[in-house]
């Protein structure tokens, strides 16, 4: 049966890598992998007490504390709890074993870490320690009181316990789990992509020099619909096929085949180029909402943007990803129905969202910029757009009134009149 289970264990891992997935069956597989983990374990446990039975060779396990769910490798905000983690202890059929203690965790690599031009700090976990329920800890609440400087860090969870080994001889005995995957503590939003990037390389590239295209793709879908904040098993927008040929024909030149693969070196120029974008999507104010509506294409070619373009009337624009500045936004707009570039291409500036104004706001503000193309899938996944007016459009966005002027309650022609009024009287 142990066969059988390492059989089913490598049919999982080659299914990850011989077929693009949809994100809720590799999430499945996932899942899978970890209850196979539990169940060769427990099967180990009752081997090794019945060979102790009829006194044939054993290991003597009192028992195994085992992690039974968890979302590593992850990042974590420093002061933020954890993802819930579940750790379970196993035990054979007779074995009477007393715990003796909570569940703990602590950091066994990379607990001291010291960065540039810093002297060492120490990492230490907050809400560490959890009772057994049913043999089951479930830790909800834990956190790390630094950040651990875009390094990786790794935990281990223990328990002690009593057991009876021989007839009135009790053993205390202390359990551990192995190290987790890695861990990056962020003290700052800004550190994110670079710290999934570093995760992500950790977690293709274990003494390999490559991986298999589609395990890339299927483990981007999962870090893309985390960055989106979307559910695996419900996703609104998730990346499609042609979203995938598109990064690795643009990025790596290479096709979405069973044999294809992506070295490190290229990963890690990918990465430098799409994990800002991610960063954007994640957190700056709009670009999520815009991005799941499909009111931002996002990865499609310029070339590809100014063919869709010019089946549209001037004033009509769409927003795309730049494939050259790295985190760029770029709008492509029709411009004319003659000339030499109908279609041009604005790459928006940090000075266009300063001060205050949204990414929308900036848009609304443009008369260059009358009717939107937005981006959705039909049934059948093929790409369609309808045309929207830019105001209907991106209404949702823009600032309320009560929400202009400068902070202080009044709205900006009142502050100017009162301005006036105190020069007169002065």
């Amino acid at each position: 049966m142990s066969d059988e289970m390492s059989q089913i264990g490598h049919e999982l891992t080659l299914l990850e890598q011989t077929m693009l997935l949809e994100p809720k069956h590799f999430e499945l597989i996932r899942v899978l992998k970890l209850v196979l983990d539990t169940y060769r374990i427990q099967l180990d446990l009752y081997i090794d007490e019945l060979q102790q039975f009829t006194g044939q060779k054993s290991k003597s396990l009192l028992g195994v504390l085992t992690i039974k769910e968890h979302s590593f490798p992850s990042t974590v905000k420093k002061g933020k709890s954890t993802s819930p983690i579940e750790v379970q202890l196993l035990t054979g059929a007779r074995t009477n074993a007393k715990v003796l203690s909570p569940v703990s965790s602590e950091i066994v690599k990379g607990a001291t870490l010291r960065a540039k031009g810093k002297s060492k700090r120490t990492v230490e976990l907050e809400n560490n320690q959890e009772n057994l329920i049913n043999s089951v800890a479930r830790f909800s609440r834990l956190s790390f009181t630094n950040g651990t400087y875009v390094t990786t860090v790794h935990l281990k969870f223990s328990i002690m316990i009593e057991a009876l080994v021989e007839p009135g001889q009790m053993v205390k005995h202390k359990l551990e789990t192995k190290p987790t995957e890695p861990i990056i503590v962020m003290t700052h939003n800004d550190q994110w992509h670079v710290a999934r990037g570093t995760l992500l390389e950790s977690q293709f590239f274990k003494g390999k020099t490559s991986i298999p295209i589609f395990l890339f793709c299927n483990y981007l879908q999962l870090c893309y619909l985390e960055a989106t904040r979307q559910n695996p098993s419900g996703q609104r927008r998730p990346l499609t096929f042609s979203e995938m040929e598109y990064l690795c024909d643009s990025k790596f030149k290479k096709r979405v085949t069973v044999d294809g693969t992506i070295t490190q070196k290229e990963f890690g120029e990918f990465w430098s180029w799409f994990g800002p974008y991610l960063q954007k999507l994640r957190y700056q104010k709009h670009l999520q909402p815009m991005w799941i509506s499909g009111l931002l294409w996002g990865l499609i070619s310029k070339n590809t943007a100014e063919t869709i373009l010019m089946q549209q009337p001037p004033g009509t624009f769409l927003i795309r990803f730049s494939e050259r500045h790295k985190g760029g936004i770029a709008v492509a707009y029709r411009w004319s129905d003659s000339g030499d570039k109908p279609v041009r291409h604005y790459l928006v500036r940090p000075s266009d969202t300063a001060d205050g104004r949204t990414f929308p706001e900036f848009l609304k503000e443009s008369s260059t910029f009358v009717r939107i193309l937005q981006m959705y899938y039909d049934r059948n996944g093929q790409q369609l757009a309808v045309l929207k007016d830019k105001d209907q459009a991106l209404m949702q966005f823009y600032k309320k009134k009560n929400d202009e002027g400068d902070g202080t309650g009044y709205d900006k022609e009142l502050l100017a009149l009162e301005s006036l009024k105190s020069l007169t009287i002065h």
